[in-house]
């Protein structure tokens, strides 16, 4: 029995030709910071994030427009809306954290009262408040330079697709970005000099609790889009191009540590025209490759607080097999992908997915979600989801968790 398919060689060996030379160009040009490749729908989402040579029409506009013209079911025209996607990494831990912080401040602010403003506090009043200083130095150093990174998604498709061309018009907003928290020398030395103030004389000048200047850092891009998905297919070739429009406004936060309160600069915004593009090739009957460049043209915003968030292409590689009631996904990032902001991790994602289709009625999806660059604060994720369609309409549902990843997924729509 073949695995592989059988295809002839004269057919085939132009297009694979020329996916691999659009795989090999787009290698050389992958810049080492980029906006990380999200899961746009719930399908992706459930199977891994594989979309690129995988997806349906629904996924066409946000992961590959070149499958607006590799149709495989015989719907002529498709909605999706709404489509939510979320996803987060070190959210509970980096909030658990916080919060051990601020119950330390409160702590330090109740027991230190004893001891400061002339009064002089000896015994348990001197222990306790020395035992509530050593928690807040343990609780800062423990957050110092912790990162976390989240990404929500929010989108409409329309489109008509086909067996050689295909459009569909789209609107999105995603907001993306990364925190971390410092704890500043400052807060260090005087925390150690009313501990120390403490021990010996019993009091202390200083309230740590009163000047703090630890910190925590917001900052990322909430990104507009409106634009119109187009696809050729060219004998087993399809191509795709996808001109949009982008709306980006920065986001630049900063909160003192100790408490909740933003002191929340201007967001910037900008307006500019971008483009993704495409290809997905065919193999036999079973078998499809695609590559995909999102944001092919570059951009670089300067927030109110003077930081840079770069706006710049992304790649992917994608291959699936489809037979019968079983498809096969994988897809893989071309370039080392930079956090928004600048405070969290890199992303180089791999991506495996299987989608179990029951009577064409029920899906079921399974996948793997990895991330293959160093110093990552997203590592890797196991997800699921299920797709339910009947007379036309669908819903489907998906959800991500891994050790320190959490994501959930929604999207409604209906097709014919």
């Amino acid at each position: 029995m073949r695995f592989l398919p059988r295809v002839p060689a004269r057919r085939c060996r132009p297009a694979l030709a020329l996916t691999a030379g659009l795989v090999t160009l787009m290698t050389l040009a992958a810049p080492a910071s980029a906006l990380p490749f999200g899961s746009f729908s719930p399908r992706a989402q459930a199977m891994g994030g594989a979309v690129v040579a995988s997806g349906t029409a629904n996924d066409a506009a946000f992961g590959n427009p070149a499958l607006l013209a590799a149709r495989q079911r015989h719907d002529h025209f498709a909605l999706a809306f709404p489509i939510v996607t979320a996803e987060a990494a070190n959210a509970r831990d980096f909030r658990d954290k916080l919060d051990a912080v601020q119950s330390a401040y409160d702590r330090v602010n109740s027991t230190i009262q004893a001891c400061s403003g002339g009064s002089t506090c000896s015994g348990s009043a001197r222990s306790a408040a020395v035992s509530a200083l050593q928690r807040l130095d343990s609780s800062l150093a423990a957050i110092d330079g912790e990162p976390v990174e989240g990404d929500l998604f929010a989108g409409f498709s329309a489109g008509v697709p086909g067996s050689t061309a295909g459009v569909a018009l789209f609107v999105d907003s995603r907001i993306v970005g990364d925190a971390v928290a410092h704890y500043d020398s400052r807060d260090r030395t005087q925390i150690q000099a009313a501990e120390s103030s403490i021990q010996s004389t019993g009091t202390t000048p200083v309230n740590p609790a009163n000047n703090v200047y630890s910190s925590g850092v917001f900052r990322g891009a909430m990104v507009t889009e409106a634009g119109l998905a187009m696809a050729h297919r060219f004998g087993t070739l399809s191509v795709g191009i996808s001109p949009k429009l982008q709306r980006v406004q920065t986001i630049d936060y900063t909160a003192a540590i100790d408490n909740a309160s933003f002191n929340r600069k201007t967001a910037t915004s900008s307006t500019n025209a971008n483009l993704d593009a495409g290809v997905v090739d065919q193999l036999g009957r079973n078998w499809r490759v695609g590559v995909v460049g999102k944001n092919l043209v570059s951009h670089t915003y300067t927030t109110d607080a003077g930081n840079r968030i770069h706006l710049r292409p992304s790649y992917r590689v994608g291959v699936a097999r489809s037979k019968g009631w079983l498809t096969l996904a994988a897809d893989y990032d071309l370039s080392t992908n930079r956090s928004v902001g600048g405070l969290g991790g890199d992303t180089r994602f791999l991506s495996l997915g299987a989608e179990f289709n029951v009577l064409d009625t029920l899906q079921l999806r399974v996948g793997v979600k990895d991330n293959t660059a160093s110093g990552a604060t997203f590592k890797h994720a196991i997800t699921g989801g299920v797709g339910l369609r009947v007379l036309g309409a669908h819903i489907d549902l998906a959800a991500m968790k891994g050790g320190r990843e959490l994501g959930a997924a929604l999207q409604a729509g209906f097709s014919f």
